[in-house]
């Protein structure tokens, strides 16, 4: 399952987190929209794209939780990726993030493996 969201002018970031249910492993293509068609190294986005994925996450301090995120934690227990790409040139350059949840399919591939037992 796929989750599209664009926020609007009226619309703040954490806005549109809350209509993202709460997710346990998840993929994330990153795609980076640019205004020139210059050829470009998909590597040197990732700090963007990191600093993105952390907006996702719990915020903690000292051990508390202090705002939910749509994901407890981006580790590699909880995150694939990210898969950075080049999409169209564009006016407005940006990134968006595909966000696929694999929580279901990992607890149903789970659940066949214990069955094939």
């Amino acid at each position: 399952m796929s989750w599209f969201t664009s926020t609007s002018s009226d619309e703040t970031a954490a806005d549109t987190l809350a209509r993202i249910p709460r997710l346990e492993r998840i993929y994330i293509r990153g795609v980076y929209f640019p205004a020139t068609r210059r050829v470009r190294d998909p590597s040197n986005w990732y700090p963007s794209f990191k600093a993105a994925i952390d907006g996702l996450t719990d915020e903690k301090r000292k051990g508390q939780v202090l705002t939910v995120g749509v994901l407890s934690d981006d580790s590699d227990e909880h995150v694939v990726g990210p898969d950075m790409r080049l999409g169209d040139v564009v006016t407005r350059p940006h990134i968006t993030m595909l966000i696929l949840d694999l929580t279901r399919q990992a607890g149903s591939a789970a659940g066949e493996a214990a069955d094939a037992r």
